[in-house]
């Protein structure tokens, strides 16, 4: 990403709900299917949180504790994220719980090829599996079953507050995250337009977050969300022509706010979910004397570097995790690095202001 490139967002909300709900309520998502189930994230879900479908704060979004990550088999390379499941655990007496439960797909379980798909490589493909938030696990089945046998179907979404649009980014690149879909729940498809152009399809980026390089500042703002079941809702205006990026930490202006210029995104490695903001930096340029210039610069953790997987981590990709990558602001880059090295590696440490 380029030195200039800073990321924003800015948090729309469309009371769309009760159309969603209505049209996912006359679609045919298939019968019940076989798979197992296990838990991760601890007695709260805090270990839940982000997620390879960029929710961010399950909480916050409306998402709570009945999620699950899914398996390779389910999660369809992030095009079910959003998706419904209601499930019940069966064919095991000695662990099972009465009952079914609703979880929405929030995270994919990765593979793990060096355990066999019977002991601990559950989401190997072609196992369909849903690694559940602890306490959503803990409605079906006993703790120490530690994994389980269920029975699943897809099902329509019931999500209160309406769709919810996330502008991450900045001018020429707007990241939107959709959450809170009802309906079929998992978005395959997405147009912007401004009020001054026509509709322009998205492309997706990663999760459900999707991308349009076009200059939409001033503009009032419009989308069209496809679910996986053809079924499209448009949302007109849902942003004012004088919408404003704001900062993912929420300081806005950070001139009358005082942080000024010094200041960095964050990559997720070192984002924290947010934790990170407001946390100070003491940063050189390093290994590069082409490109480098002598001394440090201490910069404020003011906003979040999305990532880019459809990029490589050396190419692109800057923010991806692991990395660890500070997006600065470009008065700040300019103190420590020349213009055109666009990337620089850097030496930092965490610094406490006197």
């Amino acid at each position: 990403m380029a030195p200039h490139a800073s990321s924003f967002a800015l948090v729309i909300i469309m009371f769309l709900f009760i159309e969603m709900h209505l049209q996912g309520a006359t679609a045919d998502y298939g019968g019940w299917q076989g798979g197992h189930a296990t838990f991760y994230g601890g007695g709260d879900a805090s270990g839940t949180m982000g997620g390879a479908c960029g929710y961010g704060n399950l909480y916050s979004q409306g998402y709570g504790t009945n999620t699950a990550a899914l398996s390779t088999a389910l999660f369809n390379n992030g095009l079910s994220c959003g998706a419904c499941y209601e499930m019940r655990c069966a064919h095991d007496p000695r662990w099972c719980k009465p009952g079914t439960i609703v979880v929405t797909a929030t995270n994919f379980c990765p593979p793990n090829f060096a355990l066999s798909n019977n002991n601990g490589g559950w989401c190997n493909p072609p196992l369909q599996h849903f690694d559940m938030a602890e306490p959503a696990f803990l409605q079906i089945a006993q703790y120490r079953a530690g994994i389980v046998p269920v029975v699943f179907r897809r099902v329509p979404c019931v999500k209160k507050g309406g769709i919810r649009f996330t502008i991450n980014g900045h001018s020429y690149f707007n990241l939107v995250l959709i959450t809170n879909v009802a309906g079929a729940g998992d978005v395959h498809a997405v147009s912007i337009k401004g009020s001054k152009t026509g509709w322009q399809p998205m492309s997706r980026n990663w999760g459900q977050n999707w991308q349009s390089n076009s200059y939409l500042n001033g503009q009032s703002l419009s989308f069209q969300v496809t679910a996986s079941d053809g079924r499209t809702v448009t949302s007109y205006n849902v942003a004012p022509a004088n919408w404003q990026f704001g900062g993912a930490c929420g300081y806005e202006n950070l001139f009358s706010q005082g942080y000024g210029t010094n200041t960095a995104a964050l990559s997720t490695a070192l984002f924290n979910n947010g934790l990170s903001c407001g946390a100070c930096y003491e940063m050189r340029c390093a290994h590069d004397p082409r490109w480098c210039k002598p001394g440090t610069i201490v910069v404020t953790a003011t906003d979040f570097c999305p990532p880019k997987f459809a990029l490589s981590n050396n190419n692109g990709g800057w923010c991806n995790p692991p990395l660890q990558h500070f997006d600065m602001a470009e008065p700040a880059f300019l103190q420590i690095a020349q213009y055109r090295a666009g990337i620089v590696p850097v030496a930092f440490r965490r610094y406490v202001k006197p």
